[in-house]
Protein backbone atom coordinates (compact mmCIF):
# COMPACT_ATOMS: atom_id res chain seq x y z
CA UNK A 1 0.00 0.00 0.00
CA UNK A 2 0.96 3.61 -0.64
CA UNK A 3 2.42 4.99 2.24
CA UNK A 4 0.69 8.15 3.48
CA UNK A 5 3.73 9.97 5.17
CA UNK A 6 4.98 12.96 3.09
CA UNK A 7 8.22 13.21 1.52
CA UNK A 8 9.53 16.27 3.64
CA UNK A 9 8.80 13.67 6.86
CA UNK A 10 10.61 10.86 5.59
CA UNK A 11 13.61 12.52 4.69
CA UNK A 12 15.41 15.52 6.37
CA UNK A 13 16.11 18.58 4.38
CA UNK A 14 19.58 19.68 4.34
CA UNK A 15 19.77 23.62 6.54
CA UNK A 16 20.21 26.20 3.94
CA UNK A 17 23.43 27.78 3.55
CA UNK A 18 23.42 31.56 3.94
CA UNK A 19 26.24 33.73 2.04
CA UNK A 20 27.71 35.77 3.50
CA UNK A 21 27.62 39.22 1.94
CA UNK A 22 30.83 40.23 -0.32
CA UNK A 23 33.01 42.93 0.97
CA UNK A 24 32.69 46.43 -0.26
CA UNK A 25 36.03 46.87 -2.01
CA UNK A 26 38.21 43.70 -4.11
CA UNK A 27 41.15 42.72 -2.47
CA UNK A 28 44.32 44.02 -4.57
CA UNK A 29 45.62 41.75 -7.73
CA UNK A 30 48.93 40.18 -7.04
CA UNK A 31 51.25 42.60 -9.73
CA UNK A 32 49.00 45.03 -10.27
CA UNK A 33 48.55 48.72 -10.38
CA UNK A 34 46.32 49.46 -6.74
CA UNK A 35 44.74 51.85 -9.03
CA UNK A 36 42.71 50.18 -11.98
CA UNK A 37 42.79 51.62 -15.22
CA UNK A 38 39.39 52.46 -16.92
CA UNK A 39 39.53 49.47 -19.09
CA UNK A 40 39.12 47.07 -15.45
CA UNK A 41 36.61 49.28 -14.51
CA UNK A 42 34.44 48.31 -17.00
CA UNK A 43 34.62 44.90 -17.12
CA UNK A 44 32.98 42.85 -14.96
CA UNK A 45 34.69 41.73 -11.99
CA UNK A 46 34.38 37.45 -11.43
CA UNK A 47 32.69 35.95 -8.33
CA UNK A 48 34.90 34.19 -6.36
CA UNK A 49 34.48 30.71 -5.88
CA UNK A 50 33.94 30.58 -2.14
CA UNK A 51 30.62 32.78 -2.05
CA UNK A 52 29.09 30.10 -4.74
CA UNK A 53 30.05 26.71 -3.04
CA UNK A 54 27.29 26.89 -0.26
CA UNK A 55 24.29 27.74 -2.98
CA UNK A 56 25.79 24.44 -5.05
CA UNK A 57 25.62 22.34 -1.89
CA UNK A 58 22.11 23.76 -0.86
CA UNK A 59 21.34 22.32 -4.66
CA UNK A 60 22.85 19.25 -4.30
CA UNK A 61 21.08 18.93 -0.82
CA UNK A 62 17.71 19.41 -1.93
CA UNK A 63 18.10 17.13 -5.32
CA UNK A 64 19.48 14.33 -3.18
CA UNK A 65 16.06 14.58 -1.14
CA UNK A 66 13.99 14.81 -4.30
CA UNK A 67 15.82 11.54 -5.61
CA UNK A 68 15.17 10.32 -2.22
CA UNK A 69 11.51 11.13 -2.15
CA UNK A 70 11.49 9.79 -5.43
CA UNK A 71 12.75 6.69 -5.08
CA UNK A 72 10.52 6.35 -1.61
CA UNK A 73 7.37 7.05 -4.02
CA UNK A 74 8.32 4.64 -6.76
CA UNK A 75 8.89 1.61 -3.88
CA UNK A 76 5.62 3.01 -2.68
CA UNK A 77 4.03 2.68 -5.93
CA UNK A 78 5.47 -0.98 -6.11
CA UNK A 79 4.21 -1.75 -3.35
CA UNK A 80 0.73 -0.58 -3.66
CA UNK A 81 1.43 -2.60 -7.11
CA UNK A 82 1.74 -5.90 -5.69
CA UNK A 83 -1.26 -4.81 -3.46
CA UNK A 84 -3.33 -4.21 -6.13
CA UNK A 85 -2.36 -7.64 -7.74
CA UNK A 86 -3.02 -9.79 -4.97
CA UNK A 87 -6.64 -7.73 -4.38
CA UNK A 88 -7.65 -8.22 -8.16
CA UNK A 89 -6.08 -12.16 -7.45
CA UNK A 90 -8.56 -12.53 -4.08
CA UNK A 91 -11.43 -10.59 -6.38
CA UNK A 92 -10.72 -13.34 -8.96
CA UNK A 93 -11.03 -15.91 -6.56
CA UNK A 94 -14.09 -14.62 -4.71
CA UNK A 95 -15.73 -13.97 -8.67
CA UNK A 96 -14.90 -17.97 -9.61
CA UNK A 97 -16.08 -19.03 -5.73
CA UNK A 98 -19.33 -16.58 -6.37
CA UNK A 99 -19.91 -18.06 -9.62
CA UNK A 100 -19.25 -22.01 -8.13
CA UNK A 101 -22.21 -21.46 -5.68
CA UNK A 102 -24.12 -19.67 -8.17
CA UNK A 103 -23.79 -23.17 -10.17
CA UNK A 104 -24.70 -24.77 -7.21
CA UNK A 105 -27.72 -23.07 -6.46
CA UNK A 106 -28.91 -23.16 -9.86
CA UNK A 107 -28.35 -26.99 -9.58
CA UNK A 108 -30.18 -27.26 -6.14
CA UNK A 109 -32.95 -24.87 -7.90
CA UNK A 110 -33.31 -27.23 -10.71
CA UNK A 111 -33.62 -30.62 -8.08
CA UNK A 112 -36.39 -28.62 -6.10
CA UNK A 113 -38.55 -28.10 -9.48
CA UNK A 114 -37.82 -31.75 -10.40
CA UNK A 115 -39.09 -32.51 -6.51
CA UNK A 116 -41.88 -30.50 -7.10
CA UNK A 117 -43.11 -31.51 -10.54
CA UNK A 118 -41.88 -35.74 -9.18
CA UNK A 119 -44.36 -34.26 -6.19
CA UNK A 120 -47.26 -33.38 -8.04
CA UNK A 121 -46.98 -36.66 -10.16
CA UNK A 122 -46.92 -38.79 -7.38
CA UNK A 123 -50.30 -36.86 -5.95
CA UNK A 124 -51.87 -37.60 -9.31
CA UNK A 125 -51.67 -40.41 -8.78
CA UNK A 126 -52.59 -40.99 -5.38
CA UNK A 127 -55.67 -39.18 -6.24
CA UNK A 128 -55.93 -41.57 -9.32
CA UNK A 129 -55.62 -44.50 -6.91
CA UNK A 130 -57.97 -43.43 -4.09
CA UNK A 131 -60.35 -43.01 -7.43
CA UNK A 132 -59.77 -46.59 -7.98
CA UNK A 133 -60.34 -47.48 -4.52
CA UNK A 134 -63.40 -45.60 -4.12
CA UNK A 135 -64.74 -47.45 -7.49
CA UNK A 136 -63.31 -50.48 -6.17
CA UNK A 137 -65.73 -50.40 -2.76
CA UNK A 138 -68.63 -49.19 -4.96
CA UNK A 139 -68.59 -52.00 -7.14
CA UNK A 140 -67.94 -54.56 -4.10
CA UNK A 141 -70.83 -52.75 -1.70
CA UNK A 142 -73.22 -53.54 -5.16
CA UNK A 143 -71.76 -57.04 -5.75
CA UNK A 144 -72.81 -57.81 -1.86
CA UNK A 145 -76.01 -56.54 -2.37
CA UNK A 146 -76.05 -59.01 -5.85
CA UNK A 147 -74.59 -61.59 -3.56
CA UNK A 148 -77.22 -61.16 -0.61
CA UNK A 149 -79.83 -60.61 -3.06
CA UNK A 150 -79.03 -64.31 -4.65
CA UNK A 151 -78.54 -65.82 -1.42
CA UNK A 152 -82.13 -64.12 -0.50
CA UNK A 153 -83.73 -65.55 -3.99
CA UNK A 154 -82.31 -69.12 -3.43
CA UNK A 155 -83.36 -69.20 0.50
CA UNK A 156 -87.10 -68.70 -1.56
CA UNK A 157 -86.51 -70.66 -4.10
CA UNK A 158 -85.73 -73.90 -1.07
CA UNK A 159 -89.11 -72.57 0.26
CA UNK A 160 -91.17 -72.53 -2.64
CA UNK A 161 -90.04 -76.49 -3.47
CA UNK A 162 -90.72 -76.72 0.39
CA UNK A 163 -94.36 -75.23 -0.42
CA UNK A 164 -95.06 -76.70 -3.40
CA UNK A 165 -94.35 -80.24 -1.43
CA UNK A 166 -96.93 -79.35 1.23
CA UNK A 167 -99.76 -78.27 -1.48
CA UNK A 168 -99.72 -80.93 -3.11
CA UNK A 169 -101.05 -82.31 0.08
CA UNK A 170 -103.12 -79.73 1.63
CA UNK A 171 -106.14 -78.40 -0.10
CA UNK A 172 -106.61 -75.25 1.98
CA UNK A 173 -102.89 -74.32 0.99
CA UNK A 174 -103.49 -75.12 -2.45
CA UNK A 175 -106.62 -72.92 -2.98
CA UNK A 176 -104.79 -69.89 -0.71
CA UNK A 177 -102.10 -70.41 -3.06
CA UNK A 178 -104.19 -70.01 -6.06
CA UNK A 179 -105.67 -66.72 -4.67
CA UNK A 180 -102.44 -65.72 -3.38
CA UNK A 181 -101.17 -66.06 -6.73
CA UNK A 182 -103.34 -63.18 -8.46
CA UNK A 183 -100.83 -60.36 -6.44
CA UNK A 184 -103.86 -58.79 -4.48
CA UNK A 185 -103.88 -60.46 -1.04
CA UNK A 186 -101.23 -62.18 1.32
CA UNK A 187 -102.35 -63.70 4.43
CA UNK A 188 -99.72 -63.45 7.63
CA UNK A 189 -100.72 -66.76 9.16
CA UNK A 190 -99.44 -65.63 12.62
CA UNK A 191 -101.21 -62.34 12.81
CA UNK A 192 -104.32 -63.28 10.45
CA UNK A 193 -103.87 -59.70 8.82
CA UNK A 194 -104.44 -59.71 5.67
CA UNK A 195 -101.69 -57.76 3.76
CA UNK A 196 -103.46 -55.62 0.38
CA UNK A 197 -100.75 -55.82 -1.95
CA UNK A 198 -102.56 -53.43 -4.28
CA UNK A 199 -103.97 -50.88 -2.15
CA UNK A 200 -107.81 -49.66 -2.17
CA UNK A 201 -107.82 -46.34 -3.09
CA UNK A 202 -110.67 -43.57 -2.21
CA UNK A 203 -111.48 -40.35 -3.81
CA UNK A 204 -110.33 -37.70 -1.29
CA UNK A 205 -112.69 -35.64 0.83
CA UNK A 206 -112.84 -32.46 2.60
CA UNK A 207 -115.22 -31.29 5.18
CA UNK A 208 -116.92 -29.05 3.18
CA UNK A 209 -118.25 -32.19 0.91
CA UNK A 210 -120.24 -35.11 2.11
CA UNK A 211 -118.54 -37.88 3.82
CA UNK A 212 -119.19 -40.29 0.75
CA UNK A 213 -116.71 -43.22 0.28
CA UNK A 214 -116.22 -43.86 -4.06
CA UNK A 215 -113.46 -45.97 -5.31
CA UNK A 216 -110.92 -44.10 -7.48
CA UNK A 217 -110.67 -47.50 -9.82
CA UNK A 218 -113.86 -49.58 -9.15
CA UNK A 219 -112.15 -52.58 -11.23
CA UNK A 220 -108.93 -52.59 -9.44
CA UNK A 221 -111.51 -52.73 -6.14
CA UNK A 222 -113.45 -55.67 -7.20
CA UNK A 223 -110.88 -57.93 -8.36
CA UNK A 224 -109.36 -56.88 -4.13
CA UNK A 225 -112.71 -57.32 -2.29
CA UNK A 226 -113.49 -60.85 -4.46
CA UNK A 227 -109.99 -62.15 -3.55
CA UNK A 228 -111.09 -60.77 0.44
CA UNK A 229 -114.25 -62.77 0.21
CA UNK A 230 -112.67 -66.08 -1.19
CA UNK A 231 -109.79 -65.94 1.59
CA UNK A 232 -112.88 -65.32 4.31
CA UNK A 233 -115.08 -68.46 2.95
CA UNK A 234 -112.04 -70.39 2.37
CA UNK A 235 -111.34 -70.09 6.25
CA UNK A 236 -114.85 -69.67 7.18
CA UNK A 237 -114.01 -67.43 10.10
CA UNK A 238 -114.76 -63.53 11.41
CA UNK A 239 -112.92 -60.60 9.55
CA UNK A 240 -112.81 -56.78 10.90
CA UNK A 241 -112.75 -54.27 8.45
CA UNK A 242 -110.83 -51.30 9.30
CA UNK A 243 -111.50 -47.58 7.16
CA UNK A 244 -108.52 -45.54 8.38
CA UNK A 245 -108.51 -41.73 7.49
CA UNK A 246 -105.86 -38.94 7.63
CA UNK A 247 -106.77 -35.53 9.37
CA UNK A 248 -108.98 -35.12 12.06
CA UNK A 249 -111.21 -37.39 14.41
CA UNK A 250 -114.34 -35.23 14.62
CA UNK A 251 -117.72 -36.12 13.44
CA UNK A 252 -117.03 -35.47 9.72
CA UNK A 253 -113.65 -37.81 10.17
CA UNK A 254 -115.84 -40.53 11.78
CA UNK A 255 -118.40 -40.94 9.19
CA UNK A 256 -116.17 -41.33 6.42
CA UNK A 257 -113.62 -43.40 7.92
CA UNK A 258 -116.91 -45.99 8.67
CA UNK A 259 -118.38 -45.05 5.17
CA UNK A 260 -115.08 -46.65 3.74
CA UNK A 261 -115.06 -49.80 5.71
CA UNK A 262 -118.55 -49.92 4.53
CA UNK A 263 -118.32 -50.00 0.96
CA UNK A 264 -115.54 -52.48 1.05
CA UNK A 265 -117.85 -55.27 3.36
CA UNK A 266 -120.60 -54.59 0.63
CA UNK A 267 -118.00 -55.50 -2.66
CA UNK A 268 -117.15 -58.67 -0.35
CA UNK A 269 -120.35 -59.91 0.05
CA UNK A 270 -121.22 -58.87 -2.83
CA UNK A 271 -118.22 -61.58 -3.98
CA UNK A 272 -120.13 -64.16 -1.76
CA UNK A 273 -118.63 -63.59 1.94
CA UNK A 274 -121.06 -63.85 4.62
CA UNK A 275 -122.43 -60.30 5.81
CA UNK A 276 -122.58 -62.23 9.35
CA UNK A 277 -119.29 -62.66 9.64
CA UNK A 278 -117.61 -59.52 8.90
CA UNK A 279 -117.76 -56.45 11.18
CA UNK A 280 -116.14 -52.74 10.08
CA UNK A 281 -115.10 -50.10 11.45
CA UNK A 282 -114.30 -46.62 11.28
CA UNK A 283 -110.92 -45.16 12.63
CA UNK A 284 -110.13 -41.56 11.79
CA UNK A 285 -106.80 -39.83 12.74
CA UNK A 286 -104.90 -40.05 15.27
CA UNK A 287 -107.57 -43.11 16.68
CA UNK A 288 -106.28 -45.61 13.62
CA UNK A 289 -102.69 -45.08 12.10
CA UNK A 290 -103.96 -41.55 10.34
CA UNK A 291 -103.58 -42.24 7.34
CA UNK A 292 -105.99 -43.70 4.07
CA UNK A 293 -105.94 -47.22 4.08
CA UNK A 294 -107.90 -50.44 4.58
CA UNK A 295 -107.18 -53.11 7.16
CA UNK A 296 -108.42 -56.48 6.88
CA UNK A 297 -108.29 -59.01 9.66
CA UNK A 298 -108.53 -62.92 9.40
CA UNK A 299 -109.80 -63.80 13.27
CA UNK A 300 -107.58 -67.60 12.57
CA UNK A 301 -108.83 -70.52 14.78
CA UNK A 302 -105.56 -72.68 16.25
CA UNK A 303 -106.17 -75.36 13.44
CA UNK A 304 -104.89 -73.19 10.62
CA UNK A 305 -102.15 -72.24 13.08
CA UNK A 306 -101.71 -75.53 13.46
CA UNK A 307 -101.52 -76.61 10.25
CA UNK A 308 -99.10 -74.29 9.49
CA UNK A 309 -96.66 -75.33 11.94
CA UNK A 310 -97.06 -79.22 10.39
CA UNK A 311 -95.92 -77.92 7.35
CA UNK A 312 -92.39 -76.21 8.56
CA UNK A 313 -93.54 -73.08 7.43
CA UNK A 314 -92.97 -70.10 9.25
CA UNK A 315 -96.04 -67.57 9.58
CA UNK A 316 -93.71 -64.54 9.57
CA UNK A 317 -91.50 -65.01 6.50
CA UNK A 318 -90.60 -61.74 4.89
CA UNK A 319 -91.81 -58.27 5.52
CA UNK A 320 -94.52 -56.08 3.29
CA UNK A 321 -92.37 -53.04 2.93
CA UNK A 322 -94.38 -51.13 5.80
CA UNK A 323 -92.52 -52.64 8.82
CA UNK A 324 -95.45 -55.40 8.92
CA UNK A 325 -94.15 -58.92 9.06
CA UNK A 326 -96.58 -61.59 6.84
CA UNK A 327 -96.62 -65.06 5.36
CA UNK A 328 -96.14 -65.42 1.68
CA UNK A 329 -97.40 -68.61 0.56
CA UNK A 330 -98.15 -68.74 -3.24
CA UNK A 331 -94.81 -69.82 -5.18
CA UNK A 332 -94.49 -66.90 -7.26
CA UNK A 333 -93.92 -63.83 -5.06
CA UNK A 334 -92.65 -65.58 -2.02
CA UNK A 335 -90.70 -63.26 0.12
CA UNK A 336 -90.83 -60.76 -2.60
Amino acid sequence: MRSSTPVSQALPIAPMLVMPAPPTMMPPLIGRSPTPTAREVLLPQPVHVQYMDPVIADLQNRLVSVQLGLKVESQARETNGVNITVTLNELAALSHAATKHENVMQKMQDELMLSGRERRSMQAQIDELRTDLAEERSLRSRSDLKIEDLENDLESIKAHVSEFDWFTQNELQRKLHVIEERGNVQVNFESGDIHLVRPLSFAPRTTREKPTAAFTSPAVADAICTDLAEVMTLFGCPVTVEGHTKGGEGDFWQMLADERARVVVDRMVAAGADPANITPFGRPGTTGQNETVTKVRLHLPEEAKLLVQRGGISATNGGDGEGRQRTSVQLGNYAS
